[in-house]
């Protein structure tokens, strides 16, 4: 007995064979939609990603420039804060200077190591009681102050001590004062002027006694009378 097996219809029941062709290209449709939709995203968070990767690599270096700076900054601070101390550390490890003749003190700074004080008394001039020549050693054979400074020194200022009375006929006379004004106590007057000249080493900027001469303004205000 032979069976015969009938030819099955594809077509879904109760439609014809163009619906179905458009129904499976409908379901295509949205499975390609679908598919376009995922790789936009997928491209999009691959843009985003080397957006950021590339943004924190910016931010990284900027960091690493900022620290650099910073760095540096500090370093400056640092060695400029140590200068100042120094510079400090020299202006005041002072050495005090006491007259005992009319009670008064000055204070030297370190530059002015090796300094002396001479004493010069002028018969012949009634404006001032003693001229006090501070100085300090020079190199300079042909240099001579005296007799107000030893040979082998260099006065770079001097001190001048008057009566009242002798500080006001000098103040009261039409001639230019060619002293200043520093202290007074009840009995005397101070005054004090700067060197005129120098030695030839004074010439030189980087010399000890230029250096020392850059001191002497600090060392004026220092003067005061100790009673």
């Amino acid at each position: 007995m032979v069976k015969i097996t009938r030819n099955m219809d594809i077509t879904p029941k109760g439609e014809s064979f163009k619906k179905a062709e458009e129904k499976i290209k409908k379901k295509f449709s949205w499975t390609r939609l679908f598919i376009t939709l995922f790789l936009v995203v997928l491209t999009a968070g691959a843009t985003a990603g080397t957006m950021w990767y590339f943004m924190d690599q910016a931010a990284k270096t900027d960091k690493k420039t900022i620290d650099s700076l910073q760095s540096q900054l500090d370093r400056m601070i640092e060695d400029q804060k140590k200068a100042n101390e120094e510079d400090a550390k020299d202006n005041t490890d002072e050495m005090i200077y006491e007259n005992t003749d009319y009670d008064f003190e000055i204070e030297f700074t370190k530059k002015w190591e090796g300094y002396k004080v001479f004493k010069y008394v002028d018969e012949k001039d009634d404006s001032a009681l003693a001229y006090y020549y501070v100085a300090l050693p020079t190199s300079d054979d042909t240099w001579d102050e005296s007799p107000r400074v030893s040979k082998g020194y260099a006065s770079l200022f001097a001190i001048s001590v008057h009566t009242k009375e002798q500080w006001k006929e000098i103040n009261s006379t039409e001639s230019p004062v060619m002293t200043e004004f520093v202290e007074e106590n009840d009995t005397y007057v101070i005054s004090w002027s700067h060197a005129q000249a120098g030695p030839s080493e004074g010439m030189d900027e980087a010399s000890d006694y230029s250096k020392a001469n850059d001191d002497v303004p600090q060392i004026i205000n220092s003067i005061k009378f100790s009673k």
